[in-house]
């Protein structure tokens, strides 16, 4: 059951990326067929490649466990690029129209 899921929303996620499961395994340090083994019910990951894979996708592990979460990978995208602003909001000029009365 468990693997089933595992399979399933990696696959899923792996396609809302648009990313093969070469790329993701070469990227994530394991050999070529190492993602496609897990999407095929042939292995399980370690722990540690486990967050490897969350990091590489972009989410958190809960994310990931989370199939609620239909589009987890674009939302933490926008979040990135929304919130990678407020750092310079400081430097970022508001100015106010004086009243010339």
């Amino acid at each position: 059951m468990y693997e089933d899921f595992f399979a399933e929303r990696l696959s899923f996620l792996c396609a809302q990326k648009n990313v093969s499961a070469r790329e993701m395994s070469l990227a994530i340090g394991q050999n070529g067929s190492y993602i496609n083994r897990i999407e095929n019910k042939l292995a399980f990951p370690s722990m540690q490649a486990f967050f490897y894979i969350c990091e590489y996708l972009g989410i958190s592990p809960a994310e990931f466990f989370d199939d609620s979460a239909v589009n987890p990978i674009k939302w933490n995208t926008a979040a990135a690029v929304f919130f990678g602003f407020f750092p310079l909001l400081p430097y970022i000029g508001f100015y106010r129209i004086s009243d010339s009365s």
